[in-house]
């Protein structure tokens, strides 16, 4: 059910309480990453009250007994917005009894952190301040030692951050009144699940879905590495990228989606280092495994570009479109279809956005698929050296190669002729997306030199070797 934070209390909710189980309030942590994952998030939410471009958050889950919210997931959202409500009720004067409803907001996890709550809805202030922190704490009511708290200490800077970025906003309550800002909410019944599974995650203190066991795990394992990092990655698993996969969400909302890209980057994790993932289990907590059982911080760094590349990108245009300005669908059995167009090549897959595709479903990703995104996903890692004309005449040698390259080359079997052949392709990919060179045999490093078919190797380095003989004499002609 669709759902604002004013008008989930004037249903069957009476009360939203985080418990006990969940860790402290993040999204205001004072890091450099967290602050810059923080102002895209704030980004969002200001864009929403200050154009006619509403946003819908992501699903809340949480369990409803006795009109008391106890949410599982969606607690960095909700306490957002509490925050933000609380700030657009105080600076625009909003009579007491319009938001009385956010005493019925609160934290289980610490006693200074629920008595921070309360005491907030009741502090008055006047914004005089060039941070609105100092004058909060300047209040006689508030001791000092909440500041050791770190969700209350998470929460002033999130609220200078507010005051900062809202400050000059109109109207801001009535926005919020108005459905500028949502999210689903399910509760444990919607979902189908019995008091006594409940019972049993809740006492583990894990969350409900198979993704958010993943997850947990995921930051468990992270936890015992670094805990800044991990601090960072789950704040952007719950904030950015989920809003990069928000538009490619199914009836799994965008569960799947993440689960069906780390898939793809533990597999050219281990492409990228010699080996196959053929005959290994594929299941979420044995790429976990894997994932946590190589160069833990290469592996982190990887996924965390890999996830920002394509996320920077939906900031400057839809994915589907960048796709659709490089790549048109062609058939094999009907010629008439190809059409041909400049700086576009014609891919004979079912789906011309890879990336979408592999969200989609990755489990039926062929290989010829993976090397594609791979080639796509290596130039939006390094677009900073790379024009986009040269890149649109790379991926046409990369199509190419993919194209005419058979299911004998197109292999990733150990047993195979030539054995598994796709370290030495993505090598090949990086070499001529970033590079734009075809490496010839004992150029390559992987132990398998064998990679795409040997007669359009041969036809794609005549063709550039003219290519770049052409430029060449036009610049000396010139």
């Amino acid at each position: 059910m669709l759902q604002t934070f004013i008008n989930i209390f004037q249903g069957d909710v009476r009360q939203i309480i985080i418990p006990k189980i969940q860790r402290d309030y993040a999204q205001g942590r004072d890091t450099a990453e967290i602050r810059r994952v923080r102002e895209r998030f704030l980004d969002a939410l200001y864009k929403a009250v200050t154009t006619d471009e509403k946003v819908k958050l992501d699903f809340i889950y949480g369990e409803l007994c006795d009109g008391i919210l106890t949410p599982l997931d969606g607690q960095q959202r909700l306490t957002t917005l509490f925050l933000l409500h609380w700030y657009a009720a105080k600076k625009e004067n909003i009579p007491p009894a319009e938001f009385e409803f956010l005493k019925n907001f609160s934290y289980d996890t610490r006693p200074d952190s629920r008595d921070f709550c309360k005491f907030l809805v009741g502090c008055e202030v006047s914004f005089d301040k060039e941070k609105l922190s100092a004058e909060i704490e300047d209040d006689a009511d508030f001791p000092l030692s909440w500041k050791k708290d770190p969700t209350v200490s998470s929460m002033l800077v999130m609220l200078d951050a507010i005051n900062e970025k809202f400050f000059r906003a109109e109207n801001l309550w009535e926005k919020l009144k108005g459905g500028a800002i949502s999210f689903y909410f399910l509760s444990i019944e919607d979902m189908g699940l019995t008091d006594e599974l409940y019972i049993t995650m809740n006492s583990r203190g894990k969350p409900l879905t198979d993704f958010e066991h993943f997850k947990a795990e995921f930051k468990r394992r992270l936890d015992e590495i670094d805990a800044q990092l991990s601090d960072k990655i789950v704040l952007k698993i719950d904030t950015v990228w989920t809003d990069l996969l928000w538009n490619y969400r199914d009836k799994n909302m965008v569960d799947n989606s993440f689960l069906n890209y780390f898939g793809f980057l533990c597999d050219v994790i281990l492409y990228c280092k010699g080996k196959t993932p053929q005959g290994k289990s594929r299941e979420p907590f044995d790429l976990l495994e894997e994932f946590f059982g190589g160069d833990i911080q290469e592996n982190i760094d990887f996924m965390e570009k890999s996830f920002d590349c394509w996320f920077e990108l939906s900031k400057r245009e839809e994915i589907p479109g960048f796709f659709a300005d490089r790549v048109s669908n062609g058939s094999r059995k009907d010629k008439n279809v190809n059409q041909h167009a400049a700086g576009k090549i014609i891919t004979y897959f079912d789906d011309a956005d890879f990336f979408g595709d592999c969200l989609k479903s990755y489990k039926n990703f062929s290989l010829g698929k993976v090397i594609m995104l791979y080639a796509f996903q290596t130039y939006l890692l390094n677009e900073e050296k790379i024009s986009d004309k040269d890149f649109r005449r790379r991926i046409r040698i990369v199509n190419n190669l993919v194209t005419n390259s058979r299911d004998a080359e197109l292999s990733n079997s150990e047993n195979r002729n030539n054995g598994n052949r796709i370290p030495a392709m993505l090598e090949q990919v990086d070499s001529i997306i970033i590079h734009g060179k075809i490496l010839q045999r004992n150029e390559i490093q992987t132990d398998n030199f064998y990679n795409f078919n040997e007669i359009q190797l041969k036809e794609e380095r005549e063709k550039l070797s003219w290519t770049q003989k052409k430029s060449r004499q036009s610049r000396i002609a010139f």
